[in-house]
């Protein structure tokens, strides 16, 4: 799945985005984590929480997590 946004630039670019089933390393229960590029420019750290422990299972300034609750 892709998105349009426009990026630091003011050009109108596609980005990536992705839906898939993780594994918590805290409690070890699956949770759906869907996962969007940021725009570059507008950049902040996301961290991936999981929905069920509220642990951190990791960072990036590059995607943002959306996670759910199977």
């Amino acid at each position: 799945m892709s998105f349009w946004a426009f990026n630091e630039n003011g050009d109108y670019q596609e980005y990536d985005c992705s839906t898939s089933k993780v594994t918590c390393n805290n409690c070890g229960k699956e949770y759906r984590q869907t996962v969007e590029e940021q725009i570059p420019g507008f950049r902040d750290k996301s961290y991936d929480i999981c929905p069920y422990c509220k642990q951190e299972n990791g960072s990036s300034m590059e995607v943002d997590y959306y996670n759910q609750k199977l």
